[in-house]
Protein backbone atom coordinates (compact mmCIF):
# COMPACT_ATOMS: atom_id res chain seq x y z
CA UNK A 1 0.00 0.00 0.00
CA UNK A 2 2.69 2.36 0.86
CA UNK A 3 4.43 1.61 -2.60
CA UNK A 4 1.27 2.23 -4.46
CA UNK A 5 1.13 5.10 -2.45
CA UNK A 6 4.96 6.83 -3.56
CA UNK A 7 4.23 5.68 -7.03
CA UNK A 8 1.36 7.94 -7.21
CA UNK A 9 3.16 10.83 -5.90
CA UNK A 10 5.79 10.34 -8.09
CA UNK A 11 3.78 10.46 -11.64
CA UNK A 12 2.02 13.19 -10.11
CA UNK A 13 5.63 15.35 -9.57
CA UNK A 14 6.33 14.15 -13.05
CA UNK A 15 3.29 15.67 -14.56
CA UNK A 16 3.67 18.88 -12.81
CA UNK A 17 7.65 18.98 -13.85
CA UNK A 18 6.51 18.11 -17.57
CA UNK A 19 3.78 20.80 -17.75
CA UNK A 20 5.85 23.34 -16.37
CA UNK A 21 9.43 22.55 -19.22
CA UNK A 22 6.57 22.50 -21.56
CA UNK A 23 5.50 26.19 -21.17
CA UNK A 24 8.40 27.87 -19.40
CA UNK A 25 12.41 27.79 -20.80
CA UNK A 26 13.53 29.18 -17.56
CA UNK A 27 11.83 26.30 -16.02
CA UNK A 28 13.18 24.02 -17.78
CA UNK A 29 16.68 25.48 -16.97
CA UNK A 30 16.25 25.37 -13.20
CA UNK A 31 14.33 21.93 -13.16
CA UNK A 32 18.07 20.93 -15.39
CA UNK A 33 19.02 18.05 -12.96
CA UNK A 34 22.31 18.92 -13.73
CA UNK A 35 22.64 22.43 -12.82
CA UNK A 36 23.30 24.16 -16.30
CA UNK A 37 22.33 25.06 -19.80
CA UNK A 38 23.30 24.69 -23.39
CA UNK A 39 22.54 27.56 -25.55
CA UNK A 40 22.62 27.01 -29.22
CA UNK A 41 24.48 30.38 -31.00
CA UNK A 42 21.94 32.03 -33.64
CA UNK A 43 23.43 31.83 -36.87
CA UNK A 44 21.69 34.50 -39.79
CA UNK A 45 22.64 34.09 -43.21
CA UNK A 46 24.40 37.73 -43.97
CA UNK A 47 22.32 39.35 -47.15
CA UNK A 48 24.01 39.00 -50.40
CA UNK A 49 26.03 42.11 -51.69
CA UNK A 50 25.02 44.35 -54.00
CA UNK A 51 26.04 43.78 -57.70
CA UNK A 52 29.02 46.60 -58.83
CA UNK A 53 28.52 47.17 -62.10
CA UNK A 54 31.42 46.84 -64.05
CA UNK A 55 32.08 49.82 -66.53
CA UNK A 56 31.46 49.20 -70.37
CA UNK A 57 34.70 51.01 -72.50
CA UNK A 58 33.76 53.81 -74.82
CA UNK A 59 33.57 52.35 -78.39
CA UNK A 60 36.77 53.30 -79.90
CA UNK A 61 36.26 55.90 -82.97
CA UNK A 62 38.40 55.46 -86.30
CA UNK A 63 40.21 57.76 -87.05
CA UNK A 64 39.55 58.38 -90.90
CA UNK A 65 42.46 57.44 -93.05
CA UNK A 66 43.17 59.79 -95.88
CA UNK A 67 42.33 58.61 -99.31
CA UNK A 68 45.33 57.30 -101.26
CA UNK A 69 45.75 60.06 -104.26
CA UNK A 70 46.28 58.18 -107.89
CA UNK A 71 49.61 59.31 -109.11
CA UNK A 72 49.81 60.55 -112.05
CA UNK A 73 51.03 58.79 -115.33
CA UNK A 74 54.41 59.34 -116.59
CA UNK A 75 55.06 61.42 -119.31
CA UNK A 76 53.56 63.99 -121.04
CA UNK A 77 49.87 64.26 -121.50
CA UNK A 78 47.16 67.04 -121.30
CA UNK A 79 46.40 67.68 -117.82
CA UNK A 80 42.75 69.37 -118.42
CA UNK A 81 40.71 71.28 -121.25
CA UNK A 82 37.63 72.47 -122.23
CA UNK A 83 35.94 74.85 -124.75
CA UNK A 84 34.16 77.93 -125.71
CA UNK A 85 32.96 80.14 -128.49
CA UNK A 86 33.26 83.69 -128.26
CA UNK A 87 30.00 85.90 -128.81
CA UNK A 88 31.91 87.78 -131.52
CA UNK A 89 33.33 85.04 -133.58
CA UNK A 90 32.60 82.34 -135.76
CA UNK A 91 35.49 80.09 -134.47
CA UNK A 92 35.78 77.77 -131.35
CA UNK A 93 38.78 77.79 -128.92
CA UNK A 94 40.11 74.68 -127.31
CA UNK A 95 41.75 75.29 -124.51
CA UNK A 96 43.70 73.26 -121.89
CA UNK A 97 47.26 72.60 -120.03
CA UNK A 98 50.32 70.13 -120.27
CA UNK A 99 51.65 68.60 -117.61
CA UNK A 100 55.38 66.99 -118.30
CA UNK A 101 55.72 64.52 -115.74
CA UNK A 102 58.72 63.12 -117.54
CA UNK A 103 62.48 63.71 -115.81
CA UNK A 104 63.41 66.01 -118.63
CA UNK A 105 62.43 69.53 -120.30
CA UNK A 106 60.62 68.94 -123.70
CA UNK A 107 60.28 71.85 -126.29
CA UNK A 108 57.73 72.84 -128.95
CA UNK A 109 54.99 70.80 -127.82
CA UNK A 110 52.02 70.15 -130.44
CA UNK A 111 48.60 69.51 -129.42
CA UNK A 112 45.83 68.45 -131.79
CA UNK A 113 41.94 69.07 -131.55
CA UNK A 114 40.16 66.59 -133.48
CA UNK A 115 36.57 67.52 -134.15
CA UNK A 116 33.82 64.99 -134.62
CA UNK A 117 30.01 65.95 -136.16
CA UNK A 118 27.51 63.88 -135.29
CA UNK A 119 27.56 60.76 -136.85
CA UNK A 120 30.97 60.04 -135.11
CA UNK A 121 32.99 61.32 -138.36
CA UNK A 122 35.97 63.65 -138.67
CA UNK A 123 35.00 67.01 -139.80
CA UNK A 124 38.01 68.92 -138.82
CA UNK A 125 40.88 69.41 -136.43
CA UNK A 126 43.49 71.80 -135.92
CA UNK A 127 46.52 72.46 -133.92
CA UNK A 128 48.72 74.74 -132.02
CA UNK A 129 52.10 74.76 -129.80
CA UNK A 130 51.71 75.32 -125.77
CA UNK A 131 52.64 78.79 -124.82
CA UNK A 132 55.52 77.60 -123.33
CA UNK A 133 58.44 76.57 -125.38
CA UNK A 134 60.40 75.21 -122.99
CA UNK A 135 58.41 72.63 -120.29
CA UNK A 136 60.93 71.64 -117.68
CA UNK A 137 60.41 68.62 -115.68
CA UNK A 138 57.36 69.13 -113.26
CA UNK A 139 55.91 71.80 -115.21
CA UNK A 140 52.90 72.85 -116.82
CA UNK A 141 52.03 74.92 -120.12
CA UNK A 142 48.91 75.83 -121.49
CA UNK A 143 47.53 75.99 -125.15
CA UNK A 144 45.26 77.44 -127.12
CA UNK A 145 43.84 75.82 -130.37
CA UNK A 146 41.25 77.96 -132.50
CA UNK A 147 38.80 76.41 -135.18
CA UNK A 148 35.78 76.25 -136.78
CA UNK A 149 33.05 74.03 -135.66
CA UNK A 150 29.32 73.72 -134.92
CA UNK A 151 28.04 73.91 -131.88
CA UNK A 152 27.08 70.01 -131.86
CA UNK A 153 30.47 68.58 -132.65
CA UNK A 154 32.72 66.78 -130.01
CA UNK A 155 36.30 66.90 -129.74
CA UNK A 156 39.41 65.31 -128.18
CA UNK A 157 42.74 66.88 -127.64
CA UNK A 158 46.13 65.01 -127.85
CA UNK A 159 49.99 65.67 -127.79
CA UNK A 160 50.67 65.14 -131.57
CA UNK A 161 54.14 66.30 -131.18
CA UNK A 162 57.19 67.66 -128.76
CA UNK A 163 60.94 67.77 -128.91
CA UNK A 164 63.90 66.50 -126.34
CA UNK A 165 66.53 68.90 -127.74
CA UNK A 166 66.91 72.97 -127.31
CA UNK A 167 67.26 74.62 -130.23
CA UNK A 168 68.20 77.69 -127.90
CA UNK A 169 68.64 79.15 -124.54
CA UNK A 170 65.22 79.65 -122.65
CA UNK A 171 64.56 80.58 -119.16
CA UNK A 172 61.62 80.47 -117.03
CA UNK A 173 63.32 81.92 -113.55
CA UNK A 174 61.55 85.13 -114.10
CA UNK A 175 59.53 86.87 -110.89
CA UNK A 176 55.34 87.54 -111.48
CA UNK A 177 55.21 91.11 -109.03
CA UNK A 178 51.80 93.19 -108.29
CA UNK A 179 49.59 90.51 -110.38
CA UNK A 180 46.45 91.29 -110.12
CA UNK A 181 43.12 90.30 -112.31
CA UNK A 182 40.77 93.28 -112.81
CA UNK A 183 37.38 93.07 -114.36
CA UNK A 184 33.57 91.77 -114.02
CA UNK A 185 31.20 90.06 -116.61
CA UNK A 186 32.76 88.96 -119.13
CA UNK A 187 35.56 90.97 -119.45
CA UNK A 188 38.82 90.14 -117.47
CA UNK A 189 42.43 91.56 -117.53
CA UNK A 190 45.63 90.38 -115.46
CA UNK A 191 47.72 92.96 -115.24
CA UNK A 192 51.69 92.88 -113.17
CA UNK A 193 55.21 93.25 -113.93
CA UNK A 194 58.16 90.44 -114.42
CA UNK A 195 61.51 90.94 -112.99
CA UNK A 196 64.61 89.36 -114.41
CA UNK A 197 66.29 86.94 -111.34
CA UNK A 198 69.26 85.98 -113.41
CA UNK A 199 72.49 87.58 -114.63
CA UNK A 200 72.43 86.93 -118.09
CA UNK A 201 70.09 89.61 -120.10
CA UNK A 202 66.89 87.56 -122.07
CA UNK A 203 65.26 88.69 -125.02
CA UNK A 204 61.45 88.11 -126.25
CA UNK A 205 60.26 87.88 -122.18
CA UNK A 206 56.70 87.05 -122.65
CA UNK A 207 53.95 86.40 -119.52
CA UNK A 208 51.22 83.93 -120.20
CA UNK A 209 48.14 84.07 -118.25
CA UNK A 210 46.55 80.83 -117.10
CA UNK A 211 42.39 80.80 -116.05
CA UNK A 212 41.17 78.66 -114.05
CA UNK A 213 37.66 77.42 -112.97
CA UNK A 214 36.67 76.09 -109.28
CA UNK A 215 37.15 72.37 -110.40
CA UNK A 216 40.99 73.03 -111.36
CA UNK A 217 39.79 73.02 -115.29
CA UNK A 218 41.95 75.35 -117.92
CA UNK A 219 38.84 77.77 -119.24
CA UNK A 220 40.91 80.34 -120.96
CA UNK A 221 45.40 81.55 -121.70
CA UNK A 222 46.87 83.99 -123.67
CA UNK A 223 49.77 85.57 -123.29
CA UNK A 224 51.99 88.84 -124.31
CA UNK A 225 55.43 90.33 -124.84
CA UNK A 226 56.64 92.14 -122.52
CA UNK A 227 57.89 96.20 -123.29
CA UNK A 228 60.31 96.22 -123.78
CA UNK A 229 60.79 92.90 -124.69
CA UNK A 230 64.07 92.49 -123.80
CA UNK A 231 65.06 92.13 -119.89
CA UNK A 232 68.36 92.68 -118.27
CA UNK A 233 69.27 91.29 -114.70
CA UNK A 234 67.57 92.37 -112.34
CA UNK A 235 64.97 94.77 -114.85
CA UNK A 236 61.69 94.18 -114.46
CA UNK A 237 58.35 95.25 -117.66
CA UNK A 238 55.15 95.51 -117.20
CA UNK A 239 52.29 93.02 -119.18
CA UNK A 240 48.97 93.13 -119.74
CA UNK A 241 46.72 89.88 -120.95
CA UNK A 242 43.29 90.84 -121.73
CA UNK A 243 39.86 88.34 -121.93
CA UNK A 244 36.65 88.42 -123.15
CA UNK A 245 33.93 85.65 -123.31
CA UNK A 246 31.59 83.59 -121.76
CA UNK A 247 33.85 81.40 -120.27
CA UNK A 248 34.67 84.22 -117.72
CA UNK A 249 31.50 83.19 -115.88
CA UNK A 250 33.63 80.25 -113.96
CA UNK A 251 36.64 82.07 -113.77
CA UNK A 252 37.81 80.85 -109.77
CA UNK A 253 42.16 81.53 -110.05
CA UNK A 254 44.87 82.14 -112.46
CA UNK A 255 48.27 81.82 -113.03
CA UNK A 256 50.89 84.02 -114.46
CA UNK A 257 54.37 82.54 -116.04
CA UNK A 258 57.03 84.16 -118.23
CA UNK A 259 59.62 83.05 -120.60
CA UNK A 260 63.12 84.00 -122.25
CA UNK A 261 65.33 82.92 -124.53
CA UNK A 262 68.43 83.79 -125.84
Amino acid sequence: MRYAVRIAVMLLVAAILGNALATDPSARASADPFGYTVYVPLVSNPPPPTPTSTPIPPTPTATPVPPTPTPRPQGVYVLSHSQYKPPYSSYYYVVGEVLNNSDRPVYHTTVTATFYNEAGQVAGSNYSYTELTMILAGEKAPFRIMAQAAADWTYEVAITNYDTTADAAYNHNFAIINAIACGSGSDCYVVGEVQNNTADTWQHVKAMVTLYDSAGTVIDTDYNYLGPTSLAPGAKSSFSVSFYGPQLASLSDYAVAAEGWK
